[in-house]
């Protein structure tokens, strides 16, 4: 480490909890994962919380993340919370939106990975009718995910996208009814402020750091982790109600334009850096 220079990193996941849920080490979710006791949980938790604390500051992009790199042993005044810039592309010519009995068109941005739940949004989406999704993104359940639309017969109604460039996602939120995002854990979907700047109304599970974008009846609406009737209820609210979908649309973009703008992250970085 250079003599005189801070040395700060930015969190925004826990890697250990990650390995440990996909390799089935642990069940738990990141709230609870410091408890897991199988010993390669154990073992990374180490690997990670040495990381962590070589540095003189962590930035993270949420609250709730800060209430987390805690627990690894981080005291509060080396954190500093600075929420992720959102920046959009020039607005190409949006499509039309959903009109009578036209399809009600959905789209997720996610890894595809098990705490997404992208099994549990395939199944709501087999019992809604005129609905569409559109997966943006790619990962280890993919294949998985392909057979599960297939089984439910929705394979003509959901279509994986792959992943794409940034310019192009703006692209697919801004032609979208509805964004959705039916997580178990999120530190800070970065997707969620990208689609409420895109004007598109979100939906999302009132997970991790979620709360602190997503004002539930706002800026979106919120329903419970693994609560596959609420997210139903949630779709066929805003896909019956127009102007519900056009206010939820305009509180959130403003929202995002005063409190994720490139001067307040800005500033956030340098009272960090700044900072004995």
């Amino acid at each position: 480490l250079g003599i005189g220079r801070r040395h700060v990193v930015k969190i925004t996941g826990d890697f250990a909890w990650e390995r440990s849920f996909s390799g089935l080490w642990t069940k738990r979710l990141l709230d609870e994962f410091e408890e897991e006791r199988a010993w390669r949980a154990r073992a990374l938790r180490l690997v990670r919380n040495w990381y962590v604390r070589s540095f003189d500051s962590v930035l993270v992009p949420s609250r709730y993340l800060k209430t987390i790199v805690q627990k690894w042993g981080v005291s509060p005044e080396r954190l500093s919370v600075v929420y992720n810039v959102v920046c959009a592309p020039p607005e190409s010519e949006r499509s039309p939106r959903v009109d009578g009995n036209e399809t009600f068109r959905l789209v997720t941005v996610a890894r595809l990975v098990p705490w997404k739940g992208l099994h549990e949004l395939f199944e709501v989406v087999a019992k809604q009718k005129n609905v569409g999704l559109q997966v943006i993104g790619d990962g280890p359940e993919l294949e998985m995910l392909v057979r599960h639309s297939q089984q439910l017969k929705i394979d003509e109604r959901v279509q994986f996208m792959g992943s794409v460039g940034h310019d192009t996602v703006f692209d697919f939120l801004r032609e979208a009814d509805a964004f959705v995002l039916n997580s178990l854990y999120e530190g800070f979907a970065h997707v969620i402020p990208e689609a409420m700047l895109a004007g598109t109304p979100v939906i999302a599970t009132a997970v991790g750091g979620t709360p602190e974008l997503v004002e539930d009846g706002v800026t979106g609406l919120l329903v419970p982790p693994a609560s596959p009737e609420a997210l139903a209820a949630a779709i066929g609210r805003v896909r019956d109600d127009k102007v519900l979908r056009e206010e939820l649309s305009r509180c959130a973009r403003e929202k995002v334009e005063r409190e994720l703008s490139a001067e307040v992250a800005i500033q956030g970085t340098i009272e960090t850096l700044q900072r004995r």
